[in-house]
């Protein structure tokens, strides 16, 4: 009795286990997606941001990308931070997003600039928390060596597998709207009318 209870359990938990990781897959692929990079990228990315202590990434790297689209039309306070540090849009935009953030984190450690200075031009780059501006100002190579260190402990992931995680999690999506709308039906069916 106790054993099978136990064999359950345990896998109530390794489902849930399974299901946690793969939404979280699913959306580390759509994210990479709508930044036009890959998935490798940015989990080595969010690797570092978690060694870091930043939150929020999601939200600072889609900032980044609109910010910078405005840039390139001269428009937006990134188009300072573009001038003041030199920055080559063009370049920057044919980069996975882990080298464009530490192409610009390069720029931050070398320009000279003070930790003040430094947090404003992020935050006109998109990145608002202090710990961002920490990471910059050490320069690129820790956001290079968390790619790496991602990779080495299988955090990162190809955009194939990511594909393949994603429709899986679509498909179970799916079953369990199917099975709730079941339900539903067999909870109308019940009413007394």
């Amino acid at each position: 009795k106790y054993s099978a209870a136990l064999v359950a359990v345990g896998a109530a938990l390794t489902a849930a286990f399974v299901k946690k990781n793969a939404d979280a897959i699913d959306a580390t692929a759509k994210l990479a997606a709508s930044l036009d990079t890959t998935t490798e990228s940015l989990a080595g990315l969010q690797h570092a941001a978690k060694g870091g202590g930043l939150e929020g990434l999601e939200g600072s790297l889609t900032r980044l990308n609109r910010r910078l689209g405005a840039a390139e039309f001269g428009a937006g306070a990134a188009a300072v931070t573009v001038k003041k540090l030199n920055l080559d849009l063009e370049a920057l935009s044919k980069l996975p997003v882990d080298e464009r953030v530490a192409s610009i984190a390069d720029t931050i450690r070398d320009s000279g600039l003070s930790f003040q200075q430094a947090a404003r031009h992020l935050q006109n780059l998109g990145f608002e928390q202090k710990e961002a501006t920490q990471l910059f100002m050490q320069g690129g190579d820790v956001f290079r060596a968390a790619r790496k260190e991602a990779e080495a402990l299988g955090l990162a992931f190809s955009d194939i597998d990511a594909a393949q995680v994603e429709a899986a999690n679509d498909a179970l999506s799916r079953i369990g709207d199917i099975i709730t709308g079941i339900t539903y039906s067999d909870l109308n069916e019940m009413k007394p009318y």
